[in-house]
């Protein structure tokens, strides 16, 4: 009974040690030092109190419970603590002394170093002992601890193990299993205490490491977590926090909302509906802007509150304004804009890219450069894309495909751009299709301005030598002329004489071409009508051609009269004719002279060889057009130059005699020529005033004149221009079209026009189909038919129709009058 009192003693003590580490929280010590040190010691001290109430055998063995502590304190706490407690033990052991004392040491040692091994086993395995476990383990440390007592003499050892090995067996597994399981209980909860605090200091951060303000409030509003970011975000007084409810929380956020009425009552309403989830959009009266977001907060499949996050998106929306800002300015910049990667492929096209290729924004993202710009394929790419990184810009022309075949220029101003490891090329291109028209305009116009000032300027100095020629050639030929009166009919020198006369003769027409060029020579001016001028000349023309060329004229009548010398034109028209013979040579060809007249604007004056202060107006044309080997542009260019020719005997100054007697008529001259294509050439001369018809004729309605607009469809230019000189003439006003299109479109826009007088054969919409358009539009509207066909055959055609009249090209003015009295229009 007294072994079995002793033991229930030792284990009395054991569980005070299980208490007092557990009630002065040794374990949640944080620092590992210091708490394996204090664990340690007291398993140490009670080891000390277990040994002080011993199971006595004889004077100086016991037997106590010390195996079992030291064993589960290796099992449980360790090395440090273990080694410690160990140290404390034997050190009190041997200084209780006894034929135990060595023994009983090593018993201590023994026993720890099985706590110690088991420890190892449990932490390798990563397991926890359950209750067979522990007990195994008490019975193998005990066995351990029986081995040690064959350290004393054969008679001692057997009486010791006979009567201390039954309880030892018996019992101290049993307790060592009891403790073992207390301790391992008390593991177990330091760990998933450490576990939870792991979490929830896990938790804390996350909540304190958002950006965002976090609040956490309970069921009934009552606020339960809360990070710093919201006290930032809200200006949160302290004393907030812990309400037990959180009307004064929102009241002190609602003073700070642009809306404080809608911010209540959403926040309302999320209270009404727990199981709601919300994100939307708050305005602060200062200015800043939160992202709230809501969601209820479940414990399980409970509602235990709601959960609120709000986020600072203030620079986000002023940097999306911006954006939006920019990305305005760029869809609505005039030129176009392109983002583009290092290896072609379209990134972003504002909207002038679009409007100006064809193409849809979707179908150019899908796109690469090289589907645009057919100058930069993949290899040119690379080489550009290498020089535009190391310089950082490049201004270059290429060519850009439109969507309908169409290639026009572009000047693209390439910039490269580099974000992270990403490279692109932000390019701005603009269409210069009219810039370089404008150059090329503005260099063909200074080149005839220089060519003008220098064929100017030649022209002085030809028609000074001429002027100076003129007398040596007076001196010459006079006295050539009187020693030819003088010397004996017999004289050799007669034929000498004669020659110097003839080569004066010559060189008196060369001078007469030279001052023709300078634009000074003699001109006999007064009224003429170039057609009859060209009838005039017919037969000569003909005899001075190739027998290999046709000469056709095509001449339209009525034409205004011009003031010119008819002899210099008749020049003008034999060099011109000449040429295109020669031009023509050997070969069978066509040389056809046209004439007409029209109303020239400054756009169709621009390409021509004109003295530079012509002015626009109703010119007559003379149009000399041959199917020869054409000129090239170097030619064309040296065309008018003095001494300039092509021919082997040529003295290179017919056509700048040419030239010469056209700017001495105020005129121009337009050219246009392709090799291997024949050449044309448009001489321009200004009308003097009304047709010849105008002047001389006698009737009745000589006075009648009209009044109102009339309109003029005709698709030949010559007929309107000489058929809208007649209308002013009788008192109208004019608006011309040069199609029916033109024509519907002209009536539609204005409503002054007192009838109209429609070409019958016209491209792209007939007069016949005009005529019924007009009706379409106003069936009162009086029109009369102009065409080259008899009256009788145009009129069946709209018998019943309601045309108002018919004229007969060609018509003169007479004609004309009579058909408009016919419309009955109040006379002015």
């Amino acid at each position: 009974m007294d072994t079995f009192a002793g033991f229930l003693n030792n284990a009395a003590l054991m569980l005070i040690l299980c208490v007092v580490y557990d009630t002065f929280s040794v374990s949640e010590i944080s620092k590992k030092n210091l708490r394996d040190s204090l664990t340690g010691i007291l398993v140490g001290l009670i080891c000390i109190a277990v040994m002080l109430n011993p199971w006595p055998f004889e004077h100086g063995i016991y037997f106590d419970t010390r195996s079992v502590l030291l064993s589960l304190c290796g099992l449980f706490f360790g090395l440090v603590p273990t080694t410690i407690a160990m140290g404390i033990a034997g050190a009190f052991r041997l200084y209780q002394g006894g034929s135990g004392g060595a023994v009983g040491t090593i018993v201590i040692v023994v026993t720890a170093c099985f706590g110690l091994a088991g420890k190892h086993w449990k932490d390798k395995n990563e397991k926890s002992l359950n209750c067979m476990q522990l007990y195994f383990f008490g019975v193998v440390t005990h066995l351990g601890m029986l081995s040690c007592m064959f350290l004393f003499p054969a008679g001692l050892r057997n009486s010791i193990l006979r009567e201390s090995a039954p309880p030892v067996l018996l019992i101290y597994p049993v307790l060592t299993t009891i403790i073992g399981l207390i301790l391992k209980k008390q593991e177990d909860r330091r760990a998933a205490d450490s576990k939870l605090l792991y979490s929830t200091s896990l938790a804390t951060a996350a909540l304190e490491s958002t950006p965002d303000g976090i609040l956490i409030v309970s069921r009934e509003g009552k606020i339960t977590r809360w990070n710093q970011r919201f006290v930032e975000l809200w200006n949160v007084p302290q004393h907030l926090l812990y309400m037990t409810d959180n009307k004064q929380i929102l009241a002190h956020a609602s003073s700070q909302m642009a809306g404080p009425e809608e911010f209540l009552a959403k926040v309302a309403d999320m209270y009404e509906h727990p199981e709601q989830t919300s994100t939307d959009i708050l305005y602060l009266a200062d200015g800043r802007i939160f992202e709230r977001y809501t969601q209820p907060q479940k414990v399980g499949n409970e509602i235990a509150g709601r959960f609120w996050s709000f986020h600072d998106i203030t620079e986000q929306k002023k940097a999306d304004e911006s954006l939006q800002m920019m990305r305005f300015c760029v869809d609505h910049a005039g030129d176009s804009m392109f983002w583009v990667t290092s290896e072609g492929r379209i990134l972003y096209v504002n909207e002038a890219t679009c409007a100006g290729l064809g193409y849809s924004r979707e179908e150019l993202l899908s796109m690469s450069i090289f589907d645009l710009d057919t100058d930069y394929q993949p290899g040119v790419w690379a080489a550009h894309f290498e020089e535009l990184r190391r310089r950082g810009n490049i201004i270059l022309e290429t060519r850009h495909c439109a969507k309908d075949g169409r290639i026009f220029p572009v000047e693209v101003n390439a910039n490269y751009v580099h974000f992270g490891i990403h490279e692109f090329n932000f390019a701005f291109t603009r269409d210069i299709t009219e810039r370089k028209r404008a150059l090329e305009e503005r260099l063909k116009l200074e080149q005839q301005l220089l060519h003008a000032q220098k064929l100017e300027s030649l022209g002085v100095l030809a028609g000074g030598i001429a002027h100076d020629f003129n007398n040596i050639l007076t001196s010459i030929i006079g006295n050539a002329d009187l020693a030819l009166m003088r010397i004996n009919p017999e004289s050799p020198a007669i034929d000498n004489l004669r020659s110097i006369e003839i080569a004066a003769a010559r060189a008196a027409d060369l001078s007469k071409q030279m001052l023709a060029y300078s634009g000074k020579g003699k001109f006999v001016i007064s009224n003429h009508d170039i057609n009859d001028l060209l009838e005039e000349m017919l037969h000569i023309l003909q005899v001075s051609i190739s027998k290999k060329a046709v000469l056709r004229l095509n001449l339209t009548r009525p034409l205004p009269p011009v003031e010119v010398d008819a002899t210099q034109i008749r020049q003008v028209i034999m060099n011109l004719v000449i040429n295109a013979s020669e031009a023509i040579g050997n070969k069978s060809g066509v040389i056809a002279i046209t004439t007409g007249c029209m109303d020239c604007d400054n756009s169709y004056l621009k390409d021509v060889w004109l003295d530079e202060n012509i002015n626009d107006g109703l010119y007559i044309f003379i149009e000399i057009a041959d199917t020869g080997c054409g000129m090239g542009k170097e030619t064309l260019a040296k065309l008018f130059d003095p001494f300039f020719t092509t021919k082997f005997t040529g003295r290179g100054l017919g056509m700048a005699a040419v030239l010469g007697i056209v700017r001495g008529h105020k005129g121009a001259v337009k050219v246009y020529s392709e090799p291997g294509k024949g050449s044309t050439f448009k001489i321009l001369l200004p009308a003097s005033g009304k047709p010849v018809e105008i002047f001389n004729h006698n009737t009745r309605d000589d006075y009648w004149k009209g009044s109102g607009t009339v309109l003029l469809v005709d698709d030949e230019e010559t007929i309107r221009g000489i058929g809208a000189e007649m209308l002013k003439e009788l008192g109208f006003n004019v608006v011309t079209a040069n199609d029916g299109q033109e024509a519907i479109e002209t009536y539609k826009a204005r409503a002054d026009i007192s009838f109209v007088i429609l070409d019958l054969t016209m491209p792209h919409m007939d007069g016949e189909q005009c005529f019924r358009e007009l009706r379409a539009l106003n069936p009162a509207v009086k029109v009369i038919m102009s065409s080259g066909f008899s009256e009788l055959e145009v009129t069946q055609k709209f018998v019943g129709k309601g045309l108002a009249g018919f004229i007969q090209k060609p018509y003169k003015l007479l004609a004309l009058r009579e058909s408009i009295v016919g419309l009955d229009l109040e006379p002015k």
